[in-house]
């Protein structure tokens, strides 16, 4: 999904937001465990994820650079377990991360559409 909102950002060079002279670039993370999700509030209910694999995913967001998507270890592990040779991805060697040491990270390039 990720790479498709890459793709879907590029269609739109000049797409930028109100007031910012810059267009817009994505940084996405992804990371792959459980978690717990509920309801939270009576006068105004949101839905909200709780648990480390929320926070890990948003600490891969924040190493990420500015067009780029940054994996954990265990969603790359994931992704070569359940799709075989259908996406590329690239060490980005051990990244420090805030609250959890040091992590292995990869960045997602690609997917090879003719492993599908």
């Amino acid at each position: 999904m990720g790479i498709q909102m890459f793709h879907a950002a590029r269609k739109y060079p000049g797409l930028k937001l109100e007031g910012q002279r810059d267009a817009v670039r994505l940084k996405l993370g992804v990371h792959t465990g459980g978690c717990v999700a509920g309801v939270i509030g009576i006068r105004a209910p949101r839905y909200c994820l709780f648990g480390d694999t929320i926070n890990t995913t948003s600490r891969m967001c924040s190493i990420a650079k500015a067009n780029e998507i940054v994996v954990s270890e265990s969603t790359k592990e994931s992704l070569e377990r359940l799709h075989p040779g259908s996406f590329q991805l690239v060490s980005r060697g051990g990244t420090e991360v805030k609250g959890k040491g040091l992590m292995q990270t990869f960045q997602l390039l690609a997917e090879n559409r003719q492993k599908h």
